[in-house]
C-alpha cells in the first residue's frame, strides 16, 4: 500500500476558455474541472484510478466539497477533521494551453493539528510500503515538519520507503537533515535543488537546455552521497532526470503531453511509486512516471491520467 500525506489540502478547479485571456473583459468558460487537490491527494487519486493500493491522509472539514469530492471518488482515506476553510486555487487555461494560476493561502493548522496529523500518519504506516509527503506546509508549520514525520516512521517503521516531493523552507529543512532521515526517493524540481542548496537561478537549468545535464546529475549525487537513496529531478513536463549511487538516466517524452486535471508533478509521482511499488525495474518506473506525467486525463475522471491512456512507447530513456 502506498500512504500519502497531504499536509495542506485544497481544491483545484481547472478552467477552460474559448480563446486567449483578455484582462479587464468578460472570459467564457467552456469546461470545468475541479478535483480535491494537494499533492498527497493528488497523488493518491491518481494512483487509485490506476488500480493501486493507496490510502490519503490529510486534515479537512467533515462537512465541505472538498470530502464531497473525494467521497465520490472512493478514495480511501482518513481524515483530522479541523474547521477550514479549504483554499481554492484555479487555473485558467487558454485555447493554446497557456496557464494563468491564482492560489488561495495554505489552509491554517495550529500545532496541535499537525502533531495528530504526524502520529495518524505513523499509525497509517503499519499497512504501506511507501509513504509519501509532498506539497505545501501550512503558514504555522515548522519547516522541518516533514523531517519531524520522518524521523516517527524511521523509529516506529524502520522498514517502510519514503518519498519526498517538498519544496521551499521545507525542502531546505529536509536536505539539511538528510542523514537523520535518509528519504528513499526525493523528487524535485531542477529549480528547487538551485534554490535549497544556495545555488544561482539557472546553475542546473541553463546547461540542462543546452544539453549538458552533468551539473544536475553532480548535484544529484551530492545528494545521494548526504543519505538519499533515489533523487527524480523534473526541470519541464516532457523531461526528468533520475540518479542513484549506482545510475543515472534521462527519461524523454517525445509526443504531445496531454490534458491533464491534476498537477503533472503529482501525476508524474504516482506513475513512478506505482510502477516501484510492483517490483518493476528502475528504467520501467522511470519511464512509467514519465508516461504518466504526459498522458490524456480521462475525461471521466476529472481528466485525472489512468493507465489505458499511457503512451509508454513515446518515452525515451537514455543512459548518462
Amino acid at each position: 500500500m502506498i500512504l500519502t500525506v497531504t499536509a495542506s489540502p485544497y481544491l483545484l478547479s481547472t478552467n477552460e476558455l474559448d480563446g486567449t485571456i483578455e484582462i479587464g473583459e468578460a472570459n467564457k468558460i467552456r469546461q470545468v474541472s475541479t478535483v480535491a487537490g494537494g499533492f498527497g491527494t493528488g497523488v493518491a487519486a491518481t494512483l487509485f484510478y490506476g488500480g493501486n493500493e493507496t490510502f490519503a491522509v490529510f486534515p479537512a472539514p467533515e462537512i465541505s466539497h472538498y470530502m464531497r469530492l473525494v467521497t465520490f471518488a472512493g478514495l480511501p482515506h482518513e481524515i483530522i477533521p479541523v474547521a477550514g476553510p479549504i483554499p481554492m486555487h484555479l487555473t485558467m487555461r487558454d485555447a493554446e494551453g497557456n496557464e494563468t494560476k491564482f492560489k488561495d493561502s495554505p489552509m491554517p493548522l495550529d500545532v496541535s493539528q499537525l502533531a495528530i496529523l504526524r502520529d495518524l500518519v505513523v499509525r497509517r504506516a503499519e499497512d504501506a510500503a511507501w509513504v509519501l509527503l509532498g506539497g505545501n506546509l501550512p503558514s504555522i508549520a515548522p519547516a522541518a515538519w516533514f523531517v519531524d514525520v520522518v524521523r516517527s516512521l524511521r523509529l516506529y517503521h524502520p522498514h517502510v520507503k519514503v518519498a519526498i516531493a517538498a519544496t521551499g523552507a521545507a525542502l531546505r529543512a529536509v536536505i539539511r537533515q538528510l542523514a537523520a532521515t535518509s528519504p528513499d526517493a526525493l523528487i524535485v524540481a531542477a529549480e528547487e535543488i538551485e534554490i535549497a542548496t544556495g545555488l544561482e537561478p539557472k546553475t542546473l537549468r541553463g546547461p540542462w537546455v543546452e544539453g549538458d545535464l552533468s551539473p544536475t546529475v553532480a548535484a544529484a549525487r551530492a545528494l545521494i552521497d548526504s543519505g538519499v537513496t533515489e533523487v527524480l529531478v523534473t526541470n519541464k513536463r516532457t523531461e526528468s532526470l533520475y540518479v542513484s549511487e549506482s545510475e543515472s538516466l534521462l527519461a524523454s517524452y517525445d509526443s504531445t503531453p496531454g490534458k491533464q486535471g491534476v498537477n503533472w508533478r503529482e501525476s508524474f509521482t504516482a506513475g513512478f511509486l506505482a510502477a516501484s511499488n510492483d517490483g518493476k525495474s528502475t528504467e520501467d518506473s522511470v519511464i512509467n512516471a514519465v508516461a504518466y506525467a504526459n498522458a490524456e486525463g480521462s475525461e471521466w475522471d476529472n481528466y485525472i491520467p489512468t493507465p489505458d491512456k499511457l503512451r509508454a512507447e513515446h518515452v525515451v530513456i537514455k543512459s548518462l
